[in-house]
């Protein structure tokens, strides 16, 4: 539905990020909880499949978003019954984190 700058604060889990939104004219959103579109991760009760996607995610920011800044997509522009934003990360170099995560392995199509 629209597109904002953001930057990533951390990684809850690998369909699951706190960000930062820019919305413009010096306003930003701060700590918001965006939760990966068209993606289903692991979950913490998984034990270590859930630790192994959570740490590919990381690795793809520190790879794809070296300034922990990207584009964020959003689905919907109000929370989900969890209070998360639905969202794409794109990064500065084009690559997709819901795309690369669900062909990784790490990920299936929700």
């Amino acid at each position: 539905m629209y597109e904002y700058g953001a930057r990533l604060v951390r990684v809850i889990d690998a369909d699951t990020w706190v960000v930062d939104i820019d919305l413009g004219m010096h306003i930003w959103m701060h700590t918001v909880k965006v939760r990966g579109a068209g993606v289903d991760a692991p979950e913490l009760v998984d034990g270590p499949a859930w630790q192994a996607a959570r740490n590919w995610v990381a690795v793809w920011f520190a790879e794809h978003c070296p300034e922990q800044r990207f584009t964020l997509r959003t689905v919907l522009d109000r929370p989900d019954k969890y209070g998360r934003v639905l969202g794409t990360v794109v990064a500065p170099d084009g690559h997709v984190l819901n795309e690369d995560l669900i062909a990784s392995g790490h990920a299936e199509v929700y």
